[in-house]
């Protein structure tokens, strides 16, 4: 009697495991993470990342970064600053439920500096480009 009861406990705890197990690997497959591949930071160098997840996941940028919380609707925005020195820099940016998480990349791009050139046409040339000199042979 003793036999049966122990192969009947066992029994019901690997169903319970296997319960867990595949309710873990669901909510995992069932995680995303919808990120734009790249952000402008303004002129501040800071950019605002607007993303999609599951409702409250918490979202942070690298390994350190401060995380946020998504909203009931899985919305979340994330702000990084870009150094001065670098053109671009690739992040990685994690959502995690649990024990479970995904991350994806980001790359963020300064907007181009490039300001239209000063003009060096003078006063004077405009003042004359409009005027045409006629002679009468």
């Amino acid at each position: 009697m003793k036999k049966l009861s122990i192969i009947g406990m066992l029994t019901l705890i690997l169903v319970a495991l296997t319960f867990s197990f595949q309710a873990s690997a669901a909510t995992k497959k069932n995680l995303t993470l919808d990120l734009p591949t790249s952000v402008y930071a303004n002129n501040k160098r800071v950019a605002t990342i607007h993303g999609k997840t599951k409702p409250n996941a918490k979202v942070k940028i690298g390994t350190f970064g401060k995380s946020v919380k998504a909203n009931k609707k899985g919305e979340f925005t994330l702000k990084y600053k870009i150094s001065k020195k670098k053109a671009e820099k690739v992040i990685k940016i994690t959502s995690k439920i649990g024990k479970n998480k995904v991350s994806k990349k980001v790359t963020i791009k300064k907007k181009s500096s490039n300001k239209p050139k000063a003009s060096t046409t003078s006063e004077k040339d405009w003042d004359n480009a409009g005027q045409i000199n006629l002679s009468i042979c």
